[in-house]
């Protein structure tokens, strides 16, 4: 499963425009702080 995801997020780097790209790392940041986080 973390395969796919890593292709996943390889391919969503290539399609986004490069201006969009350090909104998805903070969102992604903050998808992975709520995992690790549930409160």
């Amino acid at each position: 499963i973390s395969e796919y995801v890593g292709h996943n997020d390889a391919i969503m780097l290539v399609i986004v425009p490069a201006s969009q790209a350090p909104d998805i790392s903070s969102c992604r940041a903050l998808k992975v702080a709520k995992e690790y986080d549930s409160d």
